[in-house]
Order: structure tokens, then C-alpha cells, then sequence
């Protein structure tokens, strides 16, 4: 990428600097030219504009309208999606050669998409700043290399395990499972439920479940 290693320089500032520099490579490859003084956000909605717009020509779909980046992504790649799995091959070679052309846009088309979350991450807050987790910087170096390698070197955590109480041992209920299935399996999930209920009786007043 052409940076140096400053190794005066947090991890965190080292991933910022990268993903801004391959911000500038993006804005390159589609000759945008925001001014000096753009803010690092305003290029990204530029490039993801511009980016959009691509997508909605190569494909024909319907442009999303939603306002927050990440649901007009995931409105963007539904519509992908449905479109590539309308499409149905031709009867004749002319047909079939139009089918092929098709599934060669829409194919660029989840490229580009792909491609937008890898350089989002210089938006400002991405990378988290001073106080940035090892695992948020993970994730933004991930993408980074996915932008610049085409596939990742590394593999951020992304397993969070939370332990809401202390262990449970069911074995307490194998020997009534022994004698009559039906019931010891009865018994043990009466006594999960029971033990759930209690645990997220403490946390209810933080938010409800989506059923309720």
C-alpha cells in the first residue's frame, strides 16, 4: 500500500491510516475527486453513491430509499439477490448469451457490494479510536486485507460466549430417564425453563423479548 511502519503509532492509528489510504484507491479506481478538505464520511456516502448507482444500472433493480447506510445495504443485496434468481436461461443461443451477460453483471454486482464494507471501515468511529478493542481493530484489518489481498490474513474473534449463570448438571435426571424417558426429559426441560425464567427475571427491566 505503500505506507511505512511507524511504530511510534497505535495499532488503532496504523489501521486508520490504512483503511484511508485504501479509501483513495476506491476513489481512484472511480475517479471520484472529493476536495482536501472532505470530510472522511462524506467521501465514503460519495463512493457508496457512486457505487449504488453502478449496481442499480448493471442490474436494473429498484434503488433502495432507506437512510441508514447498513439497511440500504442489506436492502441492495435482497434485491441482487431476487433479481439473479429471476433470471432463466434463453432458448436460443442468442438468449442464452444474454442470460450469460446477465449473470456476468449481477456477479459484479455483489463484487461492488462486497467491496463497500471493506471500505467503510475508515468511516470515522470505525476503527474506535484510542480505546479501540483488539477485536474491533481485527475486524477492521480483516477488511482491509479483503480490499487489498482479495482474502484475509487474519481472523478476528468473532465468538462472544456469555455465561448467564452458574453450571447446570443434568445429570441429576438419568437415573428417571432410565426408568421412563418420557418423563425424566419432561422433568429436565420443566427445570430449564424454571432456571431460564429465573435468570432473565433480572434482566427484564433492560428489554423485553421480541414475541412479547
Amino acid at each position: 500500500m505503500g505506507l511505512t511502519t511507524d511504530r511510534s503509532k497505535r495499532l488503532w492509528e496504523r489501521a486508520r491510516s490504512a483503511a484511508l489510504r485504501v479509501l483513495e484507491g476506491v476513489e481512484r479506481e472511480y475517479n471520484i475527486r472529493p476536495p482536501q478538505d472532505t470530510p472522511v464520511n462524506e467521501r465514503i456516502q460519495a463512493a457508496v453513491r457512486y457505487i449504488e448507482h453502478r449496481i442499480v444500472t448493471l442490474t436494473n433493480v429498484k434503488p433502495p430509499i432507506e437512510s441508514v447506510p447498513s439497511l440500504r445495504m442489506r436492502t441492495l443485496y435482497n434485491r441482487v439477490f431476487e433479481y439473479e434468481a429471476s433470471l432463466t436461461d434463453g432458448a436460443t443461443i442468442y438468449t442464452k448469451q444474454l442470460h450469460r451477460r446477465r449473470l456476468l453483471a449481477v456477479r459484479a454486482a455483489i463484487t461492488d457490494m462486497n467491496r463497500l464494507q471493506n471500505f467503510m471501515v475508515a468511516a470515522d468511529g470505525m476503527v474506535g479510536g484510542p480505546n479501540a478493542s483488539a477485536e474491533r481493530i481485527g475486524e477492521t484489518i480483516y477488511r482491509l486485507e479483503r480490499e487489498v489481498f482479495g482474502t484475509s490474513r487474519t481472523h478476528p474473534l468473532r465468538e462472544a460466549i456469555v455465561v448467564l449463570g452458574d453450571a447446570w448438571d443434568v445429570s441429576e435426571f438419568y437415573t428417571q430417564w432410565k426408568e421412563n424417558r418420557r418423563a425424566g426429559m419432561r422433568a429436565a426441560v420443566t427445570e430449564l425453563e424454571t432456571r431460564l425464567k429465573t435468570l432473565l427475571a433480572g434482566v427484564t427491566h433492560l428489554s423485553t423479548p421480541a414475541s412479547a
